[in-house]
């Protein structure tokens, strides 16, 4: 742990550091280890720690980031941000601004948002795929 302390505050005394560590509800005791450890250093160290996880993955694994992130989140020691599911007005709002001057068929949105289950990641790469598909065309200056 030490070792890895220290060649992050050797990282990041040259500039600012984003770690981003994906899919924490998946994650070995040995990554808890080390979030606890950086999290609780006292150390100054110009270092983002971002992890993603999905809540009911952690319930029902019953994984022990859920202990460690209500602790962190006791002390004032992390911060947490819950990014909550697109709704199908959404789909449709994100379509109508990419696809400026398009007229989709009634149910797009739905279909695109009942099969990415209203996550923005899944739902931005289902209309990728159609475009690329060219199923749908977008003009202008509106990129994806």
């Amino acid at each position: 742990m030490r070792e890895i302390c220290e060649a992050l505050e050797t990282m990041t005394a040259q500039g600012p550091l984003i770690m981003v560590l994906e899919d924490l509800h998946w994650v070995d005791n040995s990554t808890l280890d080390v979030i606890s450890v950086l999290a609780r250093r006292r150390v100054p160290a110009k270092l983002l720690l971002l992890g993603t996880y999905r809540p009911v993955d952690v319930v029902l694994s019953q994984s022990p980031l859920k202990s460690l992130k209500q602790d962190l989140l006791v002390r004032d020691l992390c911060h947490e941000i819950a990014v909550e599911r697109l709704e199908e007005s959404d789909v449709a709002e994100y379509l109508a601004v990419a696809f400026a001057d398009s007229d989709f068929p009634s149910g797009l949105a739905e279909l695109i948002h009942h099969n990415s289950g209203g996550n923005a990641l899944f739902m931005t790469g289902i209309v990728r795929d159609i475009a690329e598909r060219g199923s749908i065309v977008q003009e202008g200056e509106n990129g994806l």
